[in-house]
């Protein structure tokens, strides 16, 4: 790893996720993702925008309290707070997802060049508007970072169109196996026996450097520049499980987490499941208890 320390700079959406018998939590993608690095002790900075309303300051204060870089995190004067209704069919989280909000807006002007050893982390549903593909473009014009994305296919919010060009190149592009199947146009379910074949043809086709697809109950596997694949199987599931709003978030961020500190492959998988599986036994994507995140290090050799 290089002696400098890597920042992480996440680009993308931060909201409220509004539950059916919870209070509103925090989330959106990019902003769980930077809320875990942050407690992980990463170099991070969230690229986003808040609405000047009551949302908006909670989501800063809490950022502040957190210890969370505020700097890149805007407040759009006209456009409200991201907000997202949460329901659940069978354990599985559905979101309606409202628009246009005001991280739908996130300017441009703070962008700058990036170095070699940073990280520029996007998902796919902040690019829906034409806006910000411009700031997103701006911000990776002249950067010789690596970059991280974690397609989130939220309908009617993405064409192929505007997310397939954003792959191309990418240091590790993550998604799970649905995703995949739909990005690949296959008509059946992708499994054991036909996976491997699809991601290692989705990775070529794309330039992709690693490609990394999260399975469920099924596990994760990883197919890295050379088309050698690493697997890794789901934890069992803890008796405390609510719900798995952030799983995939969390096992973004040890992903993350994991290129910063130049992890193997099986280690960083590993990793990246453990701490999904805590994730899932809490309320909402984010966590708001810094001891737990230092336990986890302490588990890794990290402290």
């Amino acid at each position: 790893m290089s002696t400098q320390e890597p920042a992480l700079y996440i680009f993308g959406e931060v909201l409220f996720d509004c539950f059916p018998d919870a209070a509103p939590v925090l989330g959106g993608a990019p902003f769980n993702v930077a809320w875990h690095l942050n407690a992980f002790g990463a170099k991070t900075h969230l690229i986003s925008a808040v609405g000047k309303d009551e949302l908006g300051e909670k989501i800063t204060q809490a950022m502040r309290e957190w210890g969370l870089a505020t700097h890149y995190t805007q407040q759009h004067p006209d456009l409200p707070t991201g907000t997202v209704n949460v329901h659940f069919d069978n354990n599985e989280p559905h979101y309606t997802i409202s628009a246009p909000v005001a991280f739908d807006a996130i300017s441009d002007t703070d962008a700058q060049p990036l170095q070699q050893s940073d990280i520029f982390y996007h998902g796919s549903l902040a690019l829906r508007e034409e806006h910000n593909r411009h700031s997103l473009a701006k911000w990776l014009a002249h950067s010789k970072a690596r970059r991280f994305i974690d397609v989130n296919l939220r309908d009617p919010w993405w064409s192929l169109e505007t997310l397939m060009p954003t792959l191309q190149y990418a240091t590790c592009v993550k998604l799970n196996s649905d995703e995949l199947r739909r990005l690949s146009h296959s008509d059946a379910p992708l499994n054991d026996d036909n996976l491997l074949q699809y991601a290692a043809e989705f990775r070529r086709q794309n330039n992709i450097v690693n490609l990394l697809i999260t399975r469920g109950e099924h596990g994760a596997v990883l197919i890295d520049a050379k088309d050698e694949h690493y697997t890794a199987g789901p934890p069992p599931q803890s008796p405390n499980f609510v719900d798995t709003v952030g799983a995939g978030d969390a096992f973004s961020a040890v992903a993350l987490l994991g290129l910063t500190h130049d992890w193997s492959w099986p280690t960083t998988l590993a990793r990246a499941q453990e701490f999904a599986s805590f994730i899932v036994t809490q309320r909402g994507a984010t966590c708001s208890k810094a001891d737990i995140y230092d336990d986890f290090l302490h588990f890794w050799g990290m402290r």
